[in-house]
């Protein structure tokens, strides 16, 4: 009798059960974790695009001023769908997240159930390391409870590579694998890399049919970018993108420090040396999959990587690598059981290595995003509707507050982008500002320093990118010093427009 006999499916079933259960509950134990992490400023910025939407002001931070100040359009329509049902996005929002992690783990255990051939029980095992490795990266629970779509960016990655190998597995269409494909650049635009060599793979005869309904959502999306906002690329793109040559210094730096988090660049490489050893599973959607990836991770290093901590870049493509290492190290060490199954756990093991900063992690959301959301309470709550506020900190004092922003940094207007970058500030993506488009902006309050004072200290920091601002001649004529305290919070320093100066805001 043989092990895949009827008379063991029983058994088998209940096994992969308990296996699921284990995984979900890992799963949810590291989501439980960081709990307190997020969400982050930038799933606020999306937050108020999805309420203005809601509300029936369009697809725009500010009122009348269209501008994309995003680059997760999906995450954007999925938590206005949320808001709309009156629901609270930043409450829903993580566990979004976290169900589409612990999803991932699931697409991977799935897989399980495919193998055969001679070493079918290796392959299985390294099925539910990749679960697990999944359920248990740090990495992708962190971005769970950020916000930003960037797990469900990787579940939907995840899952276009599992529809796309069943497709080839079965010699049937890959229509649903364009589908999942096409959401996914609607969550994170590099996913997009892993169109080209997919397609290619993809048998002629499906190809077109493939290609259509991957494009049909993120094409769908460029046409109506171009007729709303009249751009080619968000905002974030033209306000962040620096030279060639700064750019893939930022962005080699950034995989370094991604790949310590994550082991990304590690775990590719184990997959590409599978496949030119020729150990690694002869499908040619896995041959496709390695190079989009490695499309992507290039596409990561031409824009320079990102300022968030935790390597958010490469999640959406991290779970996938997962599942690839595993096969990998699977197949090398196939006729070695105890090496490949120790492989297997050091991999699941430093996944989650980054769990040791939890505490400097919610210590960073404390001192950020709590005081921008007090802030941003205080502000609504004291001045008049039409307050101008100008800040760098956007999102949670923008959505808070709800009051007109003038943003510092450019993401969400159409002038800063034109400002020569200042490459001393080495914060990715805080590069461009303008100190005399900001002030012709007449705003009523500007604050500067992030809002925030440093520990130990009681003046005022001000940012690399203030410092225009703050020894311009207008500035010192225009602006006196406020002090406002903040409830639950620390009072805080900020400037307002002088009665002579033009309308200066009264508190409520």
């Amino acid at each position: 009798m043989s092990p895949t006999s009827p008379e063991h499916e029983p058994t088998r079933a209940r096994s992969i059960l308990l296996v699921a259960l284990g995984v979900v509950a890992v799963a949810a134990a590291i989501a439980w974790l960081f709990v307190g992490t997020g969400p982050s400023d930038d799933d606020f910025i999306v937050q108020r695009y999805a309420r203005n939407f809601v509300d029936g002001r369009g697809l725009v931070f500010d009122d009348g001023v269209r501008v994309e100040g995003f680059t997760c359009p999906l995450w954007l329509f999925l938590l206005a769908g949320v808001m709309a049902l009156g629901g609270t996005a930043a409450a829903v929002g993580p566990w979004i997240g976290s169900a589409a992690v612990a999803g991932s783990a699931l697409l991977a255990l799935a897989r399980a159930r495919a193998t055969v051939g001679e070493h079918a029980s290796i392959a299985r095992g390294g099925a539910v390391a990749a679960a697990f490795a999944i359920a248990a990266s740090a990495a992708t629970a962190y971005h769970a409870a950020l916000g930003l779509g960037t797990a469900l960016a990787g579940f939907l990655v995840l899952a276009w590579f599992v529809a796309a190998e069943r497709a080839e597995r079965r010699g049937s269409s890959h229509v649903l694998a364009g589908v999942c494909l096409g959401l996914a650049t609607l969550l994170r635009p590099e996913t997009a890399g892993l169109a080209l060599p997919w397609l290619v793979a993809v048998p002629r005869g499906r190809r077109i049919v493939a290609g259509l309904a991957f494009a049909a959502w993120s094409g769908g999306w460029l046409v109506f970018r171009v007729a709303y906002y009249g751009e080619w690329l968000p905002m974030t793109h033209y306000v962040k993108k620096l030279a060639l040559v700064d750019d893939l210094a930022y962005g080699a730096d950034y995989l370094a420090r991604a790949t310590l988090d994550t082991g990304v660049v590690l775990l590719f490489g184990v997959g590409v040396l599978a496949r030119l050893l020729r150990r690694a599973p002869s499908g040619r959607m896995t041959t496709a999959a390695l190079a989009g990836v490695g499309v992507s991770l290039a596409l990561v290093a031409w824009a320079g990587g990102d300022y968030m901590p935790v390597a958010r870049f490469v999640v959406p493509v991290l779970p996938l690598l997962l599942v690839l290492a595993c096969d990998a190290i699977a197949e090398l060490l196939a006729h070695r059981v105890v090496l490949a199954r120790a492989a297997l756990l050091v991999l699941v093991a430093f996944g989650a290595w980054p769990c040791l900063e939890l505490a400097e992690l919610q210590g960073r959301h404390r001192f950020y995003e709590e005081r921008w959301i007090a802030i941003g309470k205080e502000l609504g709550a004291r001045f008049p509707a039409d307050t101008r506020v100008a800040t760098a900190p956007i999102g949670a004092i923008g959505f808070h507050s709800r009051l007109p922003i003038v943003d510092l940094l450019g993401l969400t207007n159409a002038a800063v982008r034109r400002a020569e970058p200042d490459l001393s500030i080495t914060m990715k993506g805080h590069h461009r500002y303008d100190a005399d488009w900001a002030l012709a902006q007449e705003p009523d309050l500007v604050l500067l320093g992030n809002g925030v004072l440093l520990p130990g200290q009681r003046t005022l920091q001000v940012s690399a990118w203030e410092r225009t601002l703050v020894q311009h001649p207008r500035f010192a004529a225009e602006y006196e010093q406020l002090v406002l305290p903040i409830p639950g919070s620390y009072d805080l320093f900020l400037f307002r427009r002088r009665a002579s100066a033009g309308r200066s805001p009264g508190a409520r």
